[in-house]
């Protein structure tokens, strides 16, 4: 089995529940969040030493949606903040998940979740992270699979399937 090339790490959104809300057992100190993001990075990074790294701050929650009420968006704001933080000390690069989604409650399911939509543009914020830190890792840099079938065709080939 080859070695993972790149690792997207998003981890703080269960954290950031409330130390005595419905969702407690989940709530972790936000110190502690941070030396957990660190111990991931440090213990994958040992394993794997060629693995690059794409750090996700969790995302808002819209307060309004979101029930139980045992998180909320601006404690989630601060978990965000420490991982940006920690994630530019490490030297790597970070997607701010919490302001690309702050106010924009149609993304998510439930107000936490995100929905089709929200996919979406967590999928184009990775892709243009990986296009601008990781250009060697963008899919037409890798190398194909199925030579024989071309880039733009393969949803046409699959879906014959």
């Amino acid at each position: 089995m080859k070695p993972p090339v790149l690792m997207v790490v998003e981890l703080g959104a269960n954290d950031a529940s409330l130390e005595h809300g419905t969702s407690s057992i989940r709530y972790v100190p936000v110190e502690e969040y941070s030396e957990n993001l660190r111990a991931i990075i440090r213990i994958t990074s040992q394993a794997f030493p060629s693995c690059e790294y794409l750090i996700l701050s969790p995302p808002a929650v819209d307060n309004k949606k979101w029930s139980p009420a045992d998180k909320l968006n601006n404690v989630t704001q601060v978990y965000a903040k420490k991982c940006i933080q920690v994630a530019d000390e490490l030297n790597l690069p970070v997607i701010d998940l919490w302001n690309a989604t702050q106010g924009k409650w149609n993304l998510f399911r439930g107000g936490l979740h995100p929905n089709i939509q929200g996919n979406i543009l967590f999928h184009d914020l990775i892709q243009a992270a990986i296009a601008k830190h990781y250009p060697h890792l963008t899919p037409n840099a890798l190398p194909q699979l199925y030579p024989d079938v071309p880039p733009d065709a393969v949803e046409e080939e699959v879906s014959i399937y």
